[in-house]
């Protein structure tokens, strides 16, 4: 069934990974990050994240091309983390179990929180999954991607370089 969803999804939007218009909301939300941290990783304060470039991505464990990016962003964490890099993931599931599973069973090293009440998938007007936000230093939502594949990741590298600099 999953797989019929991932079909359906790519069909009617037919979205790659490309660079939207970033959306216009305040990051004011991520000051009140889910509480339910779905990994074994310490959630981040909202005053560890001003001052970094954020990544955040919105998944789904149904979601095929959420199950590929996440790896790949966990890498690019590994490679920038100490140039100021922070990764957060937030569950767009609609129950925490699938998300956890898929969490135990393909880690990754930074924070993943289950947004049950939906309250940051509202408010940053996710629509479908994967999308992903660059944050600025002052958590300005500079870039949204909505879709993932792994050909576009160089050029999310470079935006990342770009933005550390």
């Amino acid at each position: 069934m999953s797989v019929f969803l991932d079909l359906l999804f790519w069909i009617l939007t037919g979205v790659g990974f490309s660079a939207s218009p970033p959306v216009t909301t305040s990051p004011a939300a991520l000051s009140s990050l889910p509480s339910q941290v779905l990994n074994n990783q310490k959630g981040f304060p909202i005053s560890e994240l001003k001052g970094s470039i954020v990544l955040v991505d919105f998944w789904a464990s149904w979601c095929a091309p959420c199950k590929e990016s996440l790896p790949l962003y966990d890498q690019l964490y590994a490679k920038y983390k100490t140039k100021g890099l922070k990764v957060l993931a937030i569950s767009a599931d609609e129950e925490a179990a699938p998300a956890q599973e898929f969490i135990r069973k393909q880690p990754v090293s930074f924070p993943v929180y289950f947004d049950d009440k939906r309250k940051l998938v509202d408010h940053f007007e996710v629509v479908a999954v994967p999308t992903l936000l660059v944050l600025d230093r002052n958590l300005k939502v500079i870039e949204t991607h909505r879709g993932y594949t792994a050909k576009k990741l160089k050029s999310l590298e470079e935006t990342i370089q770009k933005y550390l600099k």
